[in-house]
This record gives structure tokens, C-alpha cells and sequence, in this order.
């Protein structure tokens, strides 16, 4: 993108941003080895501390965009060069992090001296100098042994009624986020607000007045996940992005009817408030928690390549469909999606388990899957 401005070519900015669209779609990666790393008691409460941060980052470069600020023909360069200069020195410092210590126990079959001095110093690096190596490792071995191979294939997922339901329940969650307006607002949220009645001005300060309305629950999402549980939290998540889907079906039902108006655009406004609601709390990270929690290590990438096959093409789909046709269908575009949505919160009500506090894989998480008779 920088190179585009210095060098006055857009088929560089538009490559640049292609990129920034596959890192979004592989962020997923990011707390699934977040989750691998941290403790059972705290995995949670990591992964949604890393979750609420990225929402309080565009919270703060928001203001940024503005035409008085940044959001000009001239010093726009200035937004991808600070986030470059932050990625630099996040570089600087992750890349000395040492591996999953789970990556590097359940990944070895035959488990050499030296892998093991890596395992527990990546161990004491993660979970805290004072913790019980050998405590945790004998629960790595004990997650191990869940599958007889280092790599799981698709027809154990078949086989396997247990790995056949965690899949089940984390696709459920995945299809909450791909069939969520997360991915479609991030292209057109203000063309949306000014589609509505709203102008530029109207449409930005908007935006920035819904991130800073529901900048607390990016605090909140590290408390609840751990005192309410995941089940309620993921619950009232997937009830938020409905909530948005119906609210903006009804505002495109009003715009149908009589254009845009302030009560098509307040409609819109609470529709999308709740959407931030729902992303603040943790929209995108359901999925990485209950494959950290409910899938073996072993099965763990093949889990989340088939969530990736399901989501991705859902989502590039609506992203692309929105432009040519909600001229055409207007509210029926949304209402396929809130429909989805709503049916997605009642299968998690009906089989979603609580994996809060299990820890041990050898047994209490798959009996409590079976037993919602998935």
C-alpha cells in the first residue's frame, strides 16, 4: 500500500489489500496457538483479552480516517506506515517466543531428550515458572493418546462419533461468524449508513460513536468467558449478531419501501451497535476457543481447515453479492442471513456443552457432547 503511493500505482494498493484480507481470514491461526498456549485455567480469558484488544486498536486509529486527520488524498499513507511500524515491532518481540508446548509434545511421537527440555521450557515460558511441569505434560500425554496417528484424516471424523460432534459444534460456530454482517461491514459499513440517509460525516462519526459505545464489553469478554462460562457468553454473542441481522433486515425493509429516512438510519444505527456488541465479545474467537478445548491436537488443523473451507467461500460470497444485489432484493438479502442465524442459536442452545474447566479430554468433554445427542 505504501509502495502504491510513492510509486502511483493502484494495482499495488489493491494487491496490498488483498493481503490484508487473507491475514483477517488466517487470524483464526492466532488464537488457536494462543489458545494451545496459555493455561487450562486462563485459555479463555487469553484468547478474549487478544480478541478485545484488535477492537479497542480501531476504537483508537478511528478517529484517524477522518478528513481533518488522516483520511485525506495526501496523508492516508500515514495510517498503513504506523501500522507497519507496529507490526515491525510486534516482530521484534514474537519472534522470539518459543513454540506451542503443546505443538511440540503432542507433534513428536517419539519424543526425544531434547524435544522434552524444549517442552518444559516452553512450558515455564507460557504457563509461569512456578507451574507443575510434569503435571501439564502428563495432560499432554493424556491428549495425545486420544488418536493413534500425528495427523488425523477425514474419514476418522466419520468414525470417530466423538470427533464428529466436536466438529459439529465448532462448524456451528463458524457459521455464526460467516453468516454474521462482520465481514460485510468491514467493506461497506458507511455506504451502508449513508445507503440509509446518513451523510459521510454522519456515516463516520456513527461508526466511531457505535466502537466507542461498545468499547466495554471489550473489557467485559475476559470476565464473563470465565465467570459465566463459554456456553452463556457464546449464547448471547450469537443472539447479538441475530438481533443486527434482523434490526438491519428491517431497516432495508423500511428503505424499500420509502428511501432513506432518520428512522431507516436510527434502525440501521441499533443494528449495527449490536453487531459491534457481539464483536467486542468475542464473534471471531468462539471457534479457535472450542477447538483448543474440544479437539485433540492431532485433529486440530484438519478442524480448522474444514471450518475454513466453510466459511471462507460463505463468506467472499455475500461480500461480493451485497453491491449488485440488494438493489434488487433489498430486505430479502438480509433475512436469509438473520433466519440462519437465529437457527444457528438453537442448535448451540440444544447442543452446545460447557467446556469451562475441563480440562482433562480424556473423558468429560466427549460424555458431555454425547450426551446432548448430537
Amino acid at each position: 500500500m505504501l509502495l502504491s503511493k510513492w510509486l502511483t500505482m493502484i494495482e499495488l494498493f489493491a494487491i496490498g489489500h488483498f493481503i490484508a484480507g487473507f491475514i483477517a481470514a488466517w487470524k483464526i491461526a492466532l488464537f488457536i496457538y494462543l489458545a494451545e498456549c496459555a493455561p487450562d485455567h486462563s485459555r479463555g480469558w487469553a484468547t478474549a483479552v487478544i480478541g478485545s484488544g484488535s477492537s479497542l486498536a480501531l476504537l483508537f486509529m478511528a478517529p484517524l480516517c477522518l478528513p481533518s486527520v488522516f483520511g485525506t488524498a495526501d496523508l492516508w499513507w500515514l495510517l498503513p506506515a504506523l501500522a507497519l511500524l507496529l507490526a515491525a515491532c510486534h516482530l521484534c518481540f514474537a519472534i522470539r517466543f518459543p513454540e506451542s508446548p503443546k505443538h511440540l509434545f503432542c507433534g513428536q511421537r517419539n519424543a526425544a531428550h531434547n524435544c522434552r527440555e524444549r517442552v518444559k521450557l516452553s512450558i515455564r515460558f507460557y504457563h509461569g515458572s512456578s507451574t507443575d511441569v510434569r503435571m501439564v505434560m502428563e495432560q499432554f500425554e493424556l491428549e495425545r493418546r486420544l488418536t493413534s496417528r500425528k495427523h488425523v484424516r477425514w474419514s476418522d471424523f466419520w468414525n470417530s462419533r466423538e470427533l464428529r460432534h466436536s466438529l459439529g459444534i465448532t462448524l456451528i460456530t463458524t457459521l455464526v461468524f460467516a453468516f454474521s454482517l462482520t465481514s460485510l461491514k468491514s467493506q461497506y459499513l458507511e455506504s451502508m449508513l449513508m445507503r440509509y440517509g446518513l451523510n459521510q460525516t454522519e456515516a463516520m462519526i456513527s461508526t466511531m460513536a457505535m466502537t466507542a459505545l461498545a468499547a466495554p464489553f471489550c473489557f467485559l469478554s475476559p470476565v464473563l468467558i470465565e465467570r459465566w462460562g463459554r456456553r452463556p457468553l457464546f449464547l448471547l454473542i450469537t443472539l447479538f449478531s441475530t438481533a443486527e441481522l434482523t434490526l438491519i433486515t428491517g431497516a432495508q425493509r423500511m428503505y424499500d419501501s420509502a428511501g432513506g429516512s432518520v428512522a431507516a438510519a436510527l434502525l440501521a444505527l441499533a443494528g449495527c451497535t449490536m453487531g459491534q456488541f457481539s464483536a467486542n465479545l468475542g464473534i471471531f474467537h468462539m471457534t479457535p476457543i472450542l477447538t483448543g478445548e474440544l479437539i485433540p491436537h492431532a485433529a486440530r488443523a484438519l478442524t480448522v481447515q474444514i471450518n475454513m473451507f466453510m466459511a471462507s467461500p460463505l463468506i467472499i460470497l455475500i461480500v461480493l453479492a451485497y453491491p449488485p444485489l440488494i438493489g434488487s432484493l433489498g430486505a430479502l438479502f438480509f433475512l436469509p442471513l438473520a433466519l440462519i442465524s437465529a437457527a444457528m442459536w438453537c442448535l448451540m442452545y440444544r447442543w452446545m456443552p460447557e467446556t469451562k474447566g475441563l480440562s482433562d479430554p480424556s473423558g468429560s468433554i466427549p460424555d458431555k457432547i454425547v450426551g446432548r445427542n448430537f
